[in-house]
Order: structure tokens, then C-alpha cells, then sequence
């Protein structure tokens, strides 16, 4: 069975990272030994900077937090200035008090004849970690979770996988040229994230509209890897105003709020001040128990009356 997908807009990517890491750091403290689903990329590094900050002032600790990357790069050592081993400890592992022997990220330095064992050890480690509590994803401009390019299927497995012309492209500007982007990575498979207890996507600006929109409203297929979440029974989309594509969002769903499945909006300027005039004329459409309000202080919820929304348009 298919579900809409929930989904969050915030008015900035900062508001959505700090709502995302608020869950996270509510799952820490009420299960200290909570297990990690991370990702690298530009999408989550304001979620890590919020992760630290709360680390060093308001005391998170994950002395006992388990972590498991989404993927890493083939023949790229740990101290590579690109590999993602350096990523995650230069943007949040070195910040934060983590034990070292809870930090788990694919190698993409094992021998050719050691790669499938070494998959299977990995998927071997995240069960018995219990499996992973909270997955962070973010979704490439061709719809990748994690590196699952186009044909992936949904139940596929840690692997080996030839990355895309897309995604070396994307990365070229990092490496110099796309020449050097390596061919080849280590990516957990679509079966594995989707054995998630909850995931929370992250797309921000208005170059990831057009896939987010595939993603929520397309049909589930293999050539959009981040459809499958709609197979998910607990996911969300954490999106800025420019990822959400209001005009392309909208109309997928239903005035009826129990078709609504949990959709999160801005409301006017009396309720938000920094939300453009463009956001009004949206707010109709909907059920105001379905309405979020992403601010400065987090997301307040609350009801608030069909004529007060119909007004504000």
C-alpha cells in the first residue's frame, strides 16, 4: 500500500535542521543508545552544525549513539580530503563525544574479492545494532537515496554500484573535474533504509523541486530510487519553501483533512511575519489541524480556523 507522504515546510533550510535535530536529540535522550542513519553532502551539514551546538550548550551527549553512513566513495582513503569518513568527522564526529568504536561508515578501500563480504558485514552490523532508530537522507537531482542511482531496486542491499554521469557531475566541482569523481561507490541498499524505523528526507533549494515532486507524487519506480519512501510507513519530507514547489505540491492533495496524511504549511503574515504573499493564496486549501508554522523558535502547532485561513489568502 502507497501513502502520501508527510511533509514540513519551513520558510529557510536553518529552521528545517533545527526541527530535525530536535527529534533526534529527543530519541537520544530517551534512548541514549539510539542508532544513527547518516548522510554527507551539502543537505545535512546545518542539521550537524545544530547537532554540535546543542552538544556543547545544551548537553547532548552521544557517548552511547550508534551511526551508520548511507555510503562512501570507492578508492578513496579515510584521510581524503573528499571521502566521507572525512566529511562526518570534520563537520560533526570531531565536535561531539561520540565513541569512535560506535562510528560505522562503508570502506571504499577493500580489495575487489573483499567487497561483497564486506557489504555483508555491514548489513550484518546494523541488525545487531537493533537497526537504525533514524535514517537522515537527502535525494540527488535524479531521485537517489543514499547512491542508489536509477534501477535500484527496492530491495536491494548493501553493494557496489556504478555511480551515474548526474551524480559524478554534481561532484565535479569538489574533486576539479569529473575526470576525477570516482566511478564507483559503497551505498546501503533501498532495502536497507527502508527497514528504517523513521526517516526524515532533507531537500532545500528550488534545483530539488522538480525530483521532490517525483518523489511524493510520481509513481513508486525504480528510475526515482526516493519514490520507494512512499512505501514507508513513517517517513518525512523536510523541505524549504523553494524545495516544496508550492505550485507543483498543492494540488496532489485533498481539501478533506483525513486525506491530508499530516501536511505541514506556513500560514499568513499574522501568524508568520517572513513568509512571502506567495504562501497566502495556499493556505485555503486546506484543514488548519493540518498546518505547521516554521519559525525561528521551531515549528508551532496548533489549530487555528477555516475562516481565519480562507481570510489571510
Amino acid at each position: 500500500m502507497f501513502m502520501a507522504i508527510p511533509l514540513k515546510m519551513f520558510s529557510d533550510a536553518a529552521q528545517a535542521a533545527e526541527q530535525v535535530a530536535r527529534e533526534l536529540s529527543d530519541l537520544i535522550r530517551s534512548k541514549p543508545n539510539a542508532v544513527l542513519g547518516l548522510a554527507t553532502g551539502g543537505t545535512p551539514l546545518l542539521l550537524y552544525r545544530e547537532l554540535i551546538r546543542m552538544h556543547r550548550e545544551e548537553g547532548l551527549s552521544f557517548a552511547q549513539v550508534r551511526t551508520f553512513n548511507l555510503d562512501e566513495y570507492e578508492g578513496l582513503a579515510k584521510d581524503h580530503v573528499e571521502s566521507y569518513w572525512h566529511f562526518m568527522h570534520q563537520n560533526l564526529f570531531h565536535h561531539i563525544d561520540i565513541a569512535a568504536e560506535n562510528i560505522h561508515l562503508p570502506s571504499g578501500t577493500m580489495p575487489a574479492d573483499e567487497v561483497e563480504a564486506h557489504c555483508q558485514a555491514y548489513e550484518d552490523a546494523i541488525r545487531a545494532a537493533g537497526g537504525i532508530d533514524y535514517q537522515i537522507l537527502g535525494i540527488g537531482r535524479n531521485g537517489h537515496i543514499g547512491f542508489n542511482e536509477p534501477g535500484s531496486t527496492a530491495t536491494s542491499r548493501t553493494r557496489r554500484i556504478e555511480l551515474c554521469s548526474v551524480t559524478r557531475g554534481d561532484a565535479a566541482s569538489a574533486f576539479g573535474s569529473i575526470e576525477q569523481v570516482p566511478s564507483h561507490a559503497i551505498t546501503m541498499g533501498c532495502g536497507t533504509i527502508l527497514e528504517a524505523k523513521c526517516i526524515a528526507l532533507l531537500a532545500f533549494g528550488e534545483h530539488k523541486a522538480e525530483i521532490v515532486k517525483q518523489a511524493l507524487h510520481g509513481p513508486v519506480s525504480d528510475q526515482v530510487t526516493a519514490s520507494f519512501l512512499q512505501q514507508h510507513g513513517n517517513t518525512t519530507f523536510f523541505l524549504d519553501a523553494a524545495a516544496a514547489g508550492e505550485s507543483q505540491l498543492w494540488p496532489k492533495y485533498s481539501r478533506n483533512p483525513q486525506q491530508n496524511h499530516g501536511i505541514s504549511r506556513p500560514l499568513c503574515a499574522a501568524h508568520q511575519g517572513n513568509f512571502s504573499k506567495r504562501h497566502h493564496s495556499l493556505a485555503k486549501f486546506f484543514s488548519a489541524e493540518f498546518f505547521q508554522i516554521g519559525n525561528g523558535n521551531g515549528t508551532i502547532q496548533g489549530k487555528l480556523s477555516w475562516a481565519c485561513a480562507t481570510q489571510c489568502a
